[in-house]
């Protein structure tokens, strides 16, 4: 036997000339082998410019001057690379990792943790915030005997417990309790912009869809302001209505005298239309026209006084009108023979027909 059956170490044969050589080479071997630790298992060349003494575990299919070693523990020594083929159950510190990796058959696996560890990676690397890490095409959680389920806790309300899904290391979309104990499920285009889609109320179980085709909203503008198109909302149902007229004062003059009361004031005109969300400004200008004012009052012996016009009411998206509704008439004075109720706006832009004055939008 000329070398030693674990190591490989070689040993001085009796009566061997130049003793020192034989056992120079059995001490770098130990100085080698013993607490063994590489600088990396990732190369399958050699470095451009290794340093004497220095380790690697090689890769698979090398080249170079490590071709033919694959898995084997390559040393530079005296300007060459020496190669040692291990032995099952070696273990080697790999510090390019900081894991201490075994053999076993033909490669250098992970050892098997205890109870606890404070991170564990499966064919990737873990770290202090993903402590846990898998990098395989699928992943399985069976049952052992009866159902199963997973569990993911938070420590307080405005905490996240949620499963985000990624594209590229870019969230598209969440689901779970996000900042609050209601189950919610966004979504988000670029990762950083989020679109809430559903919540549910933990207390009372009731749903919300952001965007459902059953949600509605109604807005009554009873005084010129701005509608805000709901993010969900996909068309538009506009009404406006003109403002009525003032009704006209009555005439006045003696007692037993022939006199009427002034006329009536005459209807806002109504129109009606529906919009494409898509058309439309998010904020949409409304202005509701004004009830004309009553006729004044006469002194005997005089006919009544007009009322005057109601204002007509528009709805205006980004500068350009999209509707209008004129405003009704004034309604005549009265007088000993007559009094005459002002004439209604029949119609609108679009046209429609007549009625009161207010302006209202229905989002659906």
């Amino acid at each position: 036997m000329t070398t030693t059956p674990r190591l490989g170490l070689p040993l001085i044969a009796a009566a061997q000339a130049q003793k020192h050589v034989t056992h120079n080479e059995a001490l770098a071997g130990i100085d080698a082998l013993l607490h063994l630790s590489v600088i990396s298992r990732a190369l399958s060349a050699p470095p451009a410019s290794p340093a004497e003494g220095d380790l690697y575990i090689v890769a698979a299919a090398p080249t170079g001057a490590w071709a033919g070693h694959a898995g084997d523990i390559a040393e530079f020594a005296g300007g060459v690379w020496l190669f040692r083929t291990p032995g099952q159950g070696w273990q080697c510190w790999i510090a390019s990792e900081n894991v201490v990796a075994v053999r076993s058959g033909a490669a250098w696996i992970l050892p098997p943790v205890g109870d606890t560890t404070t991170k564990l990676g499966v064919n990737a690397a873990a770290d202090l915030t993903n402590r846990l890490t898998v990098s395989s095409s699928a992943s399985l959680f069976t049952h052992a005997g009866a159902g199963h389920r997973m569990t993911l806790n938070k420590a307080t309300t405005g905490d996240t417990a949620s499963l985000l899904f990624k594209n590229n290391y870019s969230g598209r979309a969440e689901m779970g309790l996000a900042g609050s104990d209601g189950f919610a499920i966004k979504v988000s285009a670029d990762g950083a912009a989020w679109s809430e889609v559903f919540t549910a109320s933990p207390a009372t179980g009731a749903a919300t869809f952001a965007r459902s085709p059953n949600q509605g909203d109604v807005a009554v503008f009873t005084a010129s302001g701005s509608y805000t198109v709901p993010v969900w909302a996909r068309r538009l149902k506009i009404i406006a209505l003109g403002g009525g007229g003032g009704g006209g004062s009555g005439a006045s003059g003696v007692a037993a005298s022939s006199r009427f009361g002034g006329g009536g004031g005459g209807a806002g005109g109504w129109t009606e239309e529906e919009f494409d969300v898509s058309e439309l400004a998010s904020t949409l200008t409304v202005s509701v026209g004004a009830g004309g004012s009553g006729g004044a009052g006469v002194t005997a012996g005089a006919s009544g006084t007009a009322g005057t016009g109601g204002g007509f009411s528009f709805v205006a998206s980004g500068g350009v009108t999209l509707m209008l509704a004129y405003g009704g008439s004034g309604g005549a004075g009265g007088t000993t023979s007559a009094g005459t109720a002002g004439g209604g706006a029949l119609f609108g832009w679009p046209a429609q027909a007549a009625s009161g004055g207010a302006s209202a939008v229905t989002a659906a």
